[in-house]
């Protein structure tokens, strides 16, 4: 009976053993299959993050791509846009080339006096294929030499071209180019608008100190023009100062030397004199000269 006892009890010992043994076996097995899936999930997480960190570099050089091809994208957008503006310059131009070209030039003529030579400046220029309008433009003012002006800086060549024809044609070597840049985009004047401003007719002196009176003064007056306009005066008439024994002296011979028309005196002060200068055709032109005494012969 004893010995059952104790072989129950000895039974019942290695049983609990046994068990605390499953169960130590069971616990280890569970700490290390619970490790092993630890360890396996950082190795995931951790491959995981590189592959999250690899996919933000893929995403940064994609935004870079993409900021750089918007802005190549603008550039090609600018550039188009410079390349419409030009195309539509040039068609702006080659319209208004091919207007212009359309338009026939027309000359307008002016002068101070009625010369037969606008009549020939006229006919030359219609002979070219310029529209020459009738009458001359008579003037109060004008340039002391003649002047072909144009208004737009692409017509100097037309211009040129009608210079050529006053030179060449009827020898008027006076003339000069004259180029108006506040006319250049004008609506006032149409394209292919030119005019000739003939010289006028000036006076002048010259005078020096006289050799025999003390405090006296020889000088001569004459008048100033090109030579196709002193070709059309008959006479000049110089009225001087009442204290001369004869004031009014007409002078009808041009002479030869380089004053036109010239009177020569002596007197001891300046004054006004008044000229009437008697053409050709019956005009008569008005002028006032202030006698100076300081300019040499």
């Amino acid at each position: 009976m004893h010995n059952t006892v104790k072989n129950k009890a000895i039974k019942a010992s290695k049983r609990s053993a046994i068990l605390t043994l499953l169960g130590f076996l069971i616990v280890m097995g569970s700490i290390t299959y619970s490790s092993i899936k630890l360890n396996s999930l950082d190795a995931k997480v951790k491959k995981n993050q590189i592959e999250l960190e690899k996919l933000e570099e893929d995403i940064s050089e994609k935004k870079d791509e993409l900021k750089k091809a918007n802005i190549d994208l603008e550039d090609l957008f600018n550039e188009l846009d410079s390349v419409a503006a030009q195309i539509e310059q040039r068609k702006y131009e080659t319209a208004k080339k091919a207007l212009n070209e359309s338009i026939k030039p027309r000359v307008y003529i002016h002068s101070k006096l009625q010369l037969d030579i606008t009549n020939q400046i006229a006919e030359k220029l219609k002979e070219k294929g310029y529209e020459v309008p009738k009458e001359e433009i008579l003037v109060d003012k004008g340039p002391k030499n003649t002047q072909i002006r144009y208004f737009r800086k692409n017509e100097e060549k037309e211009a040129n071209e009608i210079l050529k024809t006053l030179r060449e044609k009827l020898n008027i070597d006076d003339t000069k180019l004259t180029y108006f840049s506040e006319y250049e985009t004008s609506k006032a004047i149409r394209p292919r608008h030119y005019e000739i401003w003939l010289g006028g007719i000036t006076a002048d002196n010259v005078a020096s100190m006289s050799e025999t009176r003390k405090d006296y003064w020889d000088w001569t007056i004459f008048i100033e023009a090109p030579d196709y306009v002193l070709d059309e005066v008959d006479s000049v008439e110089y009225t001087l100062h009442p204290t001369f024994t004869k004031p009014v002296i007409t002078v009808g011979n041009r002479g030869k030397g380089p004053y036109a028309f010239a009177l020569s005196t002596s007197g001891w002060g300046t004054f006004q004199i008044k000229i009437r200068v008697f053409m050709r055709d019956r005009s008569i032109l008005k002028l006032t000269h202030y006698l100076r005494f300081s300019k040499k012969e």
